[in-house]
């Protein structure tokens, strides 16, 4: 137990020390991590318009995915064993949409017809130099033409051949959001 006379012993020792070196030094001001100085600004270069537009492109193409991807007069491949062996792997036209997620297809070598769901169909992808149709994504709904495939990351380059980005080459767009057209 301290005493009140140790407490006074203690407290002048530590006095007799001196002032405190970090009470003693002059406040440093710490940068602030808001907005860039004028010096920064003038350092970085101002966005193009064609910088800006391709900005813009990125975000479209990212925030244009959606759950469906059914589009009229595409081939696609029947991948379900429910409707027997004699449809199993062989490929379709879609004829119509019917609220987005079911197509009437039209089988390429025997003629039948019928009715599915996107989950039964996978997209058939065209060789190199024919037309396709982006289904998903920020370039959905537009014509292109296949450029070349990328077997390792499931992916293949596109030129855009209708639109306003006609002739805009798109490079790593996934397998399933591209398909051939009938």
């Amino acid at each position: 137990m301290e005493t009140k006379n140790n407490q006074a012993t203690r407290c002048m020792f530590f006095s007799s020390l001196g002032p405190n070196p970090l009470q003693a030094a002059p406040s440093v001001k710490r940068k602030e991590s808001g907005p860039a100085s004028s010096s920064e600004t003038k350092d970085k270069k101002k966005k193009s318009a064609l910088d800006e537009i391709m900005e813009f492109e990125e975000q479209k193409k990212r925030s244009l995915r959606r759950d469906h991807w059914l589009h009229t007069g595409i081939v696609v491949k029947l991948i379900t064993k429910k409707l027997g062996e004699k449809y199993y792997k062989k490929k379709a036209v879609i004829k119509e949409v019917q609220e987005k997620y079911t197509a009437i297809i039209k089988m390429v070598d025997s003629g039948d017809k019928l009715k599915v769901d996107q989950t039964h169909l996978e997209t058939v992808i065209p060789a190199p130099g024919k037309k396709l149709l982006v289904v998903n994504g920020g370039y959905r709904g537009n014509e292109a033409i296949l450029n070349s495939i990328h077997e390792q990351s499931f992916s293949a380059s596109i030129i855009i051949d209708s639109g306003p980005l006609q002739g805009r080459k798109v490079e790593s767009v996934q397998y399933e959001d591209i398909s051939k057209l009938a």
